[in-house]
């Protein structure tokens, strides 16, 4: 049986941030529909992604300023505060206006320079309700980015009246989260929201409990031949063409074996 080797891919680049010093310990993160990789820049500000498995679609590139990196100063006209954002390459603050990176078998794009961006900080306030749309006091509130990272930019309370704010987020795509547990019964909700220049109010954000997902897997076999096992359900979430890491991300479940050619599987979801 003959086996095809494929020639791993490389990228590489400088990131700078606007007073055009390297940023040290940046995060980068390139994603494909299916797939990403991380990766940080050395002391020199310079990343380096040796080791990418070609394909055919296209992958996006984004980094993120360390959190004890130097912050920008005011916007030189409004003199609003302003923090680094997510950038992604060449230079753009939102995903869909990010450049596609091809990545070639044994290809080689180094020298893609990323140049932080600096955005203005907005409010974002709203209020957390329960199933009946009762105001839910002391609910944990995230926000999180876009994309592979695991870890929640900001996090917040609802206060005796429901009530959450966010004081100081920057411009961009964020997945708000909203969790309690009622009577013993874990509540979750998100929803996507787009900063872009202007603070954002009144979000109405409501807590549903679990629910179940259900399916079946038929497997079609030769009547001589012993039906094989059936495989793992995998249920991944992903948005805009990302896999999100964020809480519990991907559910996975191994169905039972009803017969020989209809298996049930069960997935809890919350």
């Amino acid at each position: 049986l003959p086996i095809c080797m494929i020639a791993l891919s490389r990228i590489g680049g400088p990131v700078i941030d606007a007073r055009g010093d390297p940023v040290v310990n940046a995060r980068i993160d390139l994603a494909t529909l299916s797939s990403f990789w991380a990766a940080q820049t050395d002391a020199k500000g310079n990343f380096d992604l040796d080791f990418l498995a070609p394909g055919n679609t296209n992958a996006t590139l984004a980094v993120s300023a360390p959190s004890d990196w130097k912050p920008p100063g005011p916007d030189p006209d409004t003199h609003q505060p302003r923090a680094w954002a997510r950038t992604w390459y060449p230079g753009v603050l939102y995903r869909d206006q990010a450049a596609p990176i091809i990545v070639r078998s044994g290809g080689k794009l180094l020298g893609l320079e990323i140049k932080l961006l600096a955005a203005p900080l907005h409010e974002l306030s709203g209020v957390l309700l329960d199933p009946d749309g009762a105001p839910v006091p002391h609910g944990t509130l995230t926000l999180w980015e876009a994309g592979p990272r695991r870890d929640a930019g900001y996090r917040a309370e609802s206060k005796a009246d429901g009530s959450f704010t966010f004081p100081r987020v920057i411009d961009g795509d964020w997945r708000l989260s909203g969790e309690f547990e009622l009577r013993g019964v874990p509540l979750r909700t998100r929803e996507w929201v787009q900063l872009k220049g202007s603070d954002i109010d009144g979000i109405r954000l409501r807590l549903s409990p679990p629910f179940t997902l259900s399916g079946s897997i038929v497997i079609e076999t030769n009547k001589q031949a012993p039906a094989p096992a059936p495989p793992e359900v995998l249920l991944i979430k992903q948005h805009n063409g990302q896999i999100l890491l964020e809480g519990q991300s991907i559910y996975h479940v191994a169905p039972d074996r009803k017969s020989t050619r209809l298996n049930s599987s069960h997935l809890g979801i919350s």
